[in-house]
């Protein structure tokens, strides 16, 4: 049972990781089954098998580059945010995180906000990724007190469209979180919080 259990697992990842290309490459609304079925080597009916339609193959593309199964719940924070005391250092945890979150699902995301508004699905996935993104903001200052101004700012910079300017721009990776984390430390020194 252990190995049949592994081969699906296996072939749903080669869907997923099919998936996922085609829609980085020309977008979800573009791509067919039998499409993402060539891409992955197996037959259209495999893909049927796993994902009967957008809505359940979306989420499943989502979760390879972030846990998409629903808003991140505060415990999930607090354990992400453990021992790490202030809030510029539980930014600058989360900024690299997420960054290296956006880098491996780049094609994708970008694909998943183009097409948001043709596709449900990709449009519930944008609006999970930016809710969590609010709770890990939200959450780095827990306990202190911050604005809704601050918040709207720190979201705005470490959102997935504001890295990959960043990156089309001719910025590496390292380069963009650096910034990134710059230009949040500086936000919150103009506001006068303590970092």
């Amino acid at each position: 049972m252990g190995a049949r259990s592994q081969a699906v697992d296996r072939t749903r990842a080669r869907i997923v990781d099919a998936a996922m290309a085609l829609h980085s490459e020309r977008g979800a609304v573009a791509t067919n089954w039998e499409e993402i079925a060539g891409r992955a080597g197996v037959a259209p009916a495999t893909v049927y098998r796993h994902f009967a339609s957008l809505d359940e193959l979306i989420p499943a593309c989502a979760r390879t580059v972030f846990d998409l199964t629903g808003v991140i719940a505060a415990e999930q924070v607090d354990h992400a945010y453990a021992g790490v005391a202030t809030p510029w250092h539980r930014l600058e945890r989360f900024i690299r995180g997420t960054c290296d979150c956006y880098a491996r699902g780049d094609g994708w995301l970008h694909a998943a906000r183009r097409e948001g508004d043709l596709i449900p699905a990709m449009k519930r996935a944008v609006g999970v990724q930016e809710a969590s993104n609010e709770v890990f903001v939200r959450k780095a200052f827990e306990g202190r007190p911050i604005d809704e101004e601050t918040i709207a700012v720190l979201k705005a910079l470490t959102d997935f469209p504001f890295w990959r300017t960043l990156t089309q721009a001719g910025l590496k990776h390292e380069q963009a979180i650096d910034v990134i984390c710059g230009l949040v430390q500086a936000e919150l020194d103009k506001r006068g919080y303590d970092t």
